[in-house]
């Protein structure tokens, strides 16, 4: 019985860290452009251990993708829908590079996720409500892209939001009520942008020493 559970343990832990291989592989082959050859000139192949690829850091035990940094690396391209397999990620930092197109939906299957900064890309579409299922979520900063629409009422369903950074978007309608339930938010830049109103809630989290960083 002891050997049957240590092979079932093993298969397990082999299947979820195939998982998270191919999760990086997809997200590899969506990039176009790498002028620091961080993701298509390095390390990022099946020969070496996706746990020492640049840009990743992985839990000790399971050996499972808990971070993705590439930021400031210069990287083009689209965010792989795969992403959302990566069950372990806590961050997800692209900032600074030229991501285009759509936020995929399927980020809001990562619940341990507690960072999500993608500011200063080029990515477009609307914000998914659906990111509301990343409960853990404590920093999402979109700042500096082409999204359009409307804030979703979802994201006042975070409720570990430290920062909600919109600032610099092609937003539009009026800032949703729902954003006063966040009673652990800190910071809401939400300047240059086309959002209008100021929701009465908000001010039950003023003694919260909120900062709110209006917009022009």
């Amino acid at each position: 019985m002891l050997v049957q559970s240590c092979k079932f343990q093993f298969a397990s832990s082999y299947s979820s860290n195939f998982t998270d291989q191919s999760a990086l592989l997809s997200f590899q082959s969506g990039i176009r452009f790498d002028p620091t050859n961080s993701v298509l000139g390095g390390n990022w192949t099946e020969a070496t251990s996706f746990c020492n690829w640049v840009g990743v850091s992985c839990s000790r035990n399971k050996q499972r993708v808990t971070s993705l940094n590439l930021s400031y690396t210069g990287l083009q391209g689209t965010i792989s829908p795969l992403i959302g397999n990566l069950s372990f990620l806590v961050s997800l930092d692209l900032r600074n590079n030229s991501f285009y197109g759509n936020l995929p939906n399927e980020i809001s299957r990562l619940h341990s996720l507690k960072e999500l900064l993608l500011q200063f890309n080029q990515l477009e579409g609307n914000i998914p409500p659906t990111i509301h299922h990343c409960r853990e979520l404590q920093l999402l900063s979109l700042e500096a892209n082409r999204l359009s629409g409307g804030i979703p009422d979802e994201l006042g369903f975070l409720p570990s939001l430290r920062e909600l950074n919109l600032r610099m978007n092609n937003l539009k309608g009026a800032i949703p009520s729902s954003l006063g339930n966040i009673s652990a938010i800190q910071i809401l830049n939400l300047r240059e942008t086309g959002l209008t109103g100021w929701p009465h809630k908000f001010t039950s989290l003023l003694p919260l020493k909120l900062i709110l960083c209006y917009w022009y």
